[in-house]
């Protein structure tokens, strides 16, 4: 399956919100929230990538078939492909930040990654809601430079962590990150 292509246009020093529903080949909206079940990150296993089953499957000691798998999904954008990641100021209420810039668009590596909230969902009780909803808060979007650099959004299913060697990885968006001058400061 190849990426949709999308420019998403977000304004300088405005929140950005994009909320996106990847659905399974019958359009019902996946579960990527999963729920903790005895320590265990448990995703239905209708649900796993298909023909990768067998990387995530457990038992547990009650005969019940697990799924070890976690979802993340991740997002950066950069000048160009092989570019770094776009550098943003940080703001400049936020004491807490040392360097003077900021690595724009990693989710799923922990809270030392700046600055975008990505929370994932089960799709609802009609299975078409939003599953994925990405925020930028609007005193991050101020330190962008307006521009049309390049993003890709990917869909992570992993066993521990995301930089797992057994993950399996679709990117389900890409296009340019159109960022348009604020003139309000």
């Amino acid at each position: 399956m190849s990426a949709a292509y999308y420019d998403i246009q977000a304004e300088q020093g405005a929140t950005y919100r994009l909320y996106l529903t990847v659905a399974d080949k019958d359009g019902k909206a996946l579960n990527l929230k999963g729920e903790l079940r005895d320590d265990v990150r448990f995703t239905p296993v209708d649900e796993l990538p298909i023909g990768f089953e067998s990387r995530f499957i457990t038992e547990s000691s009650d005969n019940d078939i697990l799924s070890i798998a976690t979802a993340y999904v991740r997002m950066q954008v950069r000048n160009t492909v092989d570019g770094v990641v776009l550098p943003i100021a940080p703001p400049a209420d936020v004491t807490s930040i040392t360097n003077d810039l900021a690595l724009f668009g990693v989710s799923g590596y922990g809270l030392d990654f700046f600055p975008i909230d990505i929370q994932l969902g089960d799709g609802g009780a009609t299975n078409t809601d939003p599953n994925i909803i990405i925020t930028i808060d609007a005193i991050h979007m101020e330190g962008v430079e307006a521009g049309k650099p390049l993003y890709d959004i990917e869909l992570v299913y992993a066993q521990d962590t995301i930089s797992h060697p057994k993950k399996v990885v679709y990117r389900i968006m890409q296009g340019r990150f159109i960022i348009t001058p604020g003139v309000t400061k």
